[in-house]
């Protein structure tokens, strides 16, 4: 058999692991010198210690606990409500607040941001106390601005999107919305403009030598008047709708000034390189399963496979996860789950600011950077912070509206170079909380139409129903991303652009016998086409969803070697070929599933223990199986041999994994 992990690396690896303690050893070590500089007054140190533990075990609660006492040691009460909201909402119990009423006010503030749901971005909790304890409301953060961002610049102000509505129309169903403490799934049909913005009466700004500029604004008031001149007293007056979104073009230095606070974006600077390309667009077909496409010759995707095919498309591409939240964080991070601590859906963790996110590293190219589509999963833990702007909505993004949109956005900034992130969410499969499409719904069986598969996307079943609707959404996706695919070719030459259009996860749906981890929930689209990219490649080798980073850095020209990546450049672009991919299902209450993937064979490890809240999971008692990767998937592998090299990966690298007692 080819080997599955290189015999020098392997040795070399596990010699630096025996240097270096061991994760709990490594924690026990930080949380004990902590308390003991907390206790000699020394919070800086403290925190310092904390921030060192959080790096390896980022859902560890005790570092949560040293995290809340050395911020109320320093005084920051709003960080220290953080950490202590996270543990409340883990454990209950009593709440200690401050007796000033200012500082009691802060910490409460923090305990209702980490209370809320991480994954939904704009809400929060406002928080007050009965009998020691906390009562919480659902909040939305509208005309506000939410946590200070870690990169250095003003933190996202909320707006509402209005493009075509009545001026105030959205803002004002948002503040209606939110003063009747709405669910925040009634706000589906909203979609949030989160813009970086600081809340000013009056500013200056100057303008680059000889650039005009962009200068979004939004007003905090309704139909806001604002003033703005010219250092030679030319200008004049505008109206700035409440909590919405305006745009205005500059020709030199102004002043701008308001009755009432309005919230003043970062300028668009207008400029092009030669060092960029014009646009770099990526495109998340959200749950579609290439692997079924594959099955099916490719006929439900004919625009996609027309477009890609000039250029790069990899067929045996695995997600890292199974589902979207920690999915997206390894595409934007080039760190799989286990290693960026991010896959639990529950919990506020943060992804630490020394670890540069891809958007990041395209604002530091020069690239304005829009999320023209997408849902708020990741805005709280850090993953997106290196968007100018997040255009987001929850549940549902159809292809129709993204494509419209993206269209927009490059027609109107069609003087800068621009970072596009496209997120559709038609292949993803439809649970009973999202309407069947209209199509189907005159097509199915009224027998179908009313015994829908109640249960998570992740788990529903192979029915005709869902295969049906599936098939349809992917169609329509197709014939919209067809017209923007034929834009892109009118508008641009080929090396103005880069398209890379790829899939967090596959489906269940077409999986007869189902496996979080199956070659048809875990085989995703990854495929590219624009300037450098290889004409009509169809590579074999084996693709991770962390190396989408690594492959967008190759062709936009940022660093891609920090130590922490996970991701490999591809033999096809000059890099080399892998020989595994991972693919692990890490779910509080679930047992721990991993899939590795080599050339030949597909090595399924389960635990019979649940994991625990803070990812790790008692794996003294397991299975193992071994099957053939392609072919029939069901057909297992008796080699001895085979399986004995796959437990050894798995032994060596079972710290790694958050496996305790693996044998």
């Amino acid at each position: 058999m080819r080997r599955i992990y290189n015999s020098n690396e392997f040795l070399m690896d596990h010699q630096q692991k025996e240097k270096r303690p061991r994760a709990d050893e490594w924690i026990e070590t930080c949380l004990a010198e902590g308390k003991r500089a907390l206790a000699e007054g020394r919070a800086e140190d403290a925190q310092n210690y904390a921030q060192q533990a959080y790096k390896v075990r980022k859902l560890d609660q005790r570092i949560w606990q040293l995290f809340a006492d050395t911020y109320q040691q320093i005084g920051d009460d709003f960080s220290a409500g953080c950490w202590q909201g996270m543990l409340l909402k883990k454990n209950g119990g009593d709440c200690q607040l401050p007796k000033d009423s200012v500082r009691r006010e802060r910490m409460l503030q923090g305990i209702g941001y980490t209370y809320a749901n991480p994954r939904f971005a704009p809400f929060t909790k406002s928080v007050c106390i009965e009998e020691g304890r906390p009562k919480l409301e659902l909040d939305c953060i509208v005309g506000r601005q939410l946590r200070a961002e870690t990169d250095g610049r003003p933190g996202y102000y909320v707006g509402v999107y209005n493009p075509l509505y009545p001026c105030e129309m959205r803002g004002f169903l948002a503040m209606l919305c939110q003063r009747l403490k709405l669910d925040k799934n009634r706000y589906q049909d909203m979609t949030f403009d989160f813009m970086r913005a600081q809340s000013c009466q009056e500013a200056d700004v100057q303008a680059p030598k000889g650039q005009d500029f962009i200068q979004p604004l939004a007003g905090s008031d309704a139909l806001q008047k604002v003033q703005i001149r010219r250092p030679d007293g030319s200008g004049g007056e505008t109206v700035l709708a409440m909590h919405e979104t305006s745009f205005l073009r500059m020709d030199s230095s102004v002043h701008i000034s308001s009755k009432e606070p309005f919230w003043l974006g970062t300028p668009i600077l207008l400029r092009h390189s030669g060092k960029r390309r014009r646009i770099v667009l990526n495109i998340l077909a959200d749950g579609l399963s290439w692997g079924e496409q594959k099955n099916e010759e490719f006929e439900n995707v004919p625009n996609i496979i027309e477009f890609f095919s000039r250029g790069t498309i990899f067929d045996n591409a695995y997600s890292g996860s199974e589902f979207t939240y920690p999915s997206v964080a390894t595409i934007e991070t080039g760190m799989l789950p286990h290693h960026s601590q991010i896959f639990s859906d529950e919990d506020h963790v943060r992804l630490e600011p020394e670890r540069l996110t891809m958007a990041e590293q395209m604002h530091r190219l020069g690239y304005y950077c829009i999320h023209t589509q997408g849902d708020s999963e990741d805005i709280y833990n850090g993953v997106l912070r290196g968007y100018d702007r997040i255009l987001a909505n929850h549940f549902v993004q159809p292809a129709f509206i993204g494509v419209e949109r993206t269209i927009r956005q490059l027609e109107a900034l069609d003087e800068t170079d621009q970072f596009i992130f496209l997120h559709c969410f038609d292949p993803h499969p439809l649970t009973m909380q999202i309407q069947c499409p209209e199509i189907m719904q005159m097509k199915l069986p009224l027998e179908e139409r009313c015994n829908q598969d109640d249960a998570p996307s992740v788990i529903l079943k192979a029915t005709h129903r869902n295969q049906e609707v599936n098939r349809q959404n992917i169609r329509d996706m197709d014939r919209q991303l067809g017209q923007l695919f034929r834009y892109l070719e009118t508008h641009y030459d080929e090396d103005e652009y880069l398209v890379c259009l790829y899939s967090d996860h596959g489906s269940s749906v077409y999986s007869e016998k189902p496996w979080l981890l199956s070659r048809l929930h875990a085989n995703s689209a990854l495929m590219l086409r624009g300037g450098g990219v290889p004409h009509y490649q169809r590579p074999t080798e084996l693709m991770s969803t962390a190396d989408i980073y690594s492959i967008l850095g190759h062709f936009c020209g940022y660093p891609t070697d920090a130590p922490w990546l996970d991701g490999n450049l591809p033999e096809v672009f000059g890099g080399r070929r892998r020989e595994m991919v991972i693919s692990q299902s890490i779910f509080a209450g679930q047992t721990r599933k991993i899939c590795l993937r080599t050339e030949h064979y597909a090595c399924r490890f389960e635990t019979e223990a649940f994991t625990r809240d803070d990812g790790t999971v008692d794996a003294s008692a397991y299975s193992l199986h071994v099957f053939l990767r392609e072919g029939e998937e069901e057909q297992e592998v008796f080699d001895e041999n085979v399986r004995q090299e796959f437990q050894s990966y798995l032994r060596a690298h079972a710290e790694e994994f958050m496996l305790e007692g693996l044998e």
